[in-house]
């Protein structure tokens, strides 16, 4: 559920972040930062959830059980990517770009 969530975002940003790149679009490096945070913790997601899904296939495991502060660590990140879709980027909101 939470990576089906994070997906758009994640693809969103990086789309962002290649526009920002090419020059197409100018912002602040603090909201770049802040921009380039939220990507970051998108990608680990994103990459966490991809590792998660490889090992319970292999292993036909039907539950997986995280250490708890793997499981904060994910809780927090899902936060922060979840608010990001009513953030603003310097003028840049990512629903509407």
């Amino acid at each position: 559920m939470i990576y089906k969530a994070i997906l758009p975002t994640y693809y969103k940003l990086e789309s962002l972040l290649k526009n920002l790149d090419d020059q197409n679009l100018q912002i602040s490096q603090m909201d770049k930062a802040l921009m380039l945070d939220v990507l970051s913790c998108s990608l680990s997601l994103k990459c966490m959830f991809e590792q998660y899904m490889e090992e319970a296939y292999e292993s036909s495991a039907n539950q997986l059980f995280l250490p708890e502060k793997e499981f904060n660590a994910i809780l927090q990140m899902s936060k922060l990517v979840e608010s990001s879709t009513r953030m603003k980027f310097g003028n840049i909101a990512i629903w509407s770009n």
